[in-house]
């Protein structure tokens, strides 16, 4: 009945606040000072605990979240995912980490799921650590688009242009069709070069670069794979 499903409901969460506030209490300085996001949440996607920092980065006050559903701040889909992750705890009781890239302010995070247990070493809720790691996933971003670009021309480098190709090949032999690669070197760079000077020879290949990017299609890979050799 309505009666017995809000009792359950009433010690689920007196027991579950009892819980939290033992734990509370001996990790308080730590759970506070951190700059990572602690929230905890029960199988039905209630929050239970939300430390200040996740507090910051909502823009609420805990009245306004604590015991309110996660899909309420959320969108649907996401929604739907982080229920599926709360689920496995529940049916798994074994932790792990999803990245997670947040529609508020397009930042990455790390997130932690990690079983709470009661007394009897039943599954009570969930804690969700999440960390920040924007700053890592741009520097990654940063590397990858620097081992594999060109940095004179901003064209893709021999690294690059076989990372690519070898996708493309394997793409077309599925597909049955033939692909073409052009071959092209910039005529006379030396001498460019030696007359006046490499400023203007690394101008000529950035100008050369710049009508490769103007003649051939957007979905076209071009590579600048050696000293003055390109190849589409």
């Amino acid at each position: 009945s309505v009666n017995r499903k809000l009792t359950r409901e009433i010690e689920e969460r007196k027991n579950i606040e009892t819980e939290l506030q033992q734990s509370e209490e001996k990790y308080r300085s730590l759970v506070e000072s951190t700059d990572d996001s602690i929230y905890v949440v029960n199988r039905a996607c209630r929050y239970l605990f939300i430390n200040k920092k996740h507090l910051s980065r909502m823009g609420l006050s805990k009245d306004q979240i604590l015991w309110k559903e996660y899909g309420q701040f959320h969108a649907s889909e996401k929604s739907k995912s982080f229920s599926r992750e709360i689920e496995k705890i529940f049916r798994t009781g074994e932790s792990f980490q999803r990245e997670h890239r947040s529609e508020r302010d397009n930042r990455h995070f790390l997130r932690t799921f990690s079983p709470l247990r009661g007394a009897e070493g039943e599954i009570v809720a969930v804690m969700v650590i999440s960390k920040d790691v924007t700053k890592l996933k741009k520097l990654e971003e940063d590397l990858r688009t620097l081992s594999l670009t060109d940095e004179l021309t901003g064209l893709y480098n021999r690294r690059g242009f076989m990372t690519l190709v070898d996708q493309y090949i394997k793409i077309s032999n599925r597909m049955k069709r033939g692909i073409s690669i052009l071959y092209a070197d910039l005529d006379d760079l030396k001498e460019i070069n030696d007359t006046y000077g490499h400023k203007e020879g690394d101008r000529a290949l950035s100008d050369a670069a710049r009508i490769l990017r103007e003649t051939f299609r957007e979905s076209d890979i071009i590579a600048r794979i050696g000293g003055d050799e390109f190849v589409i």
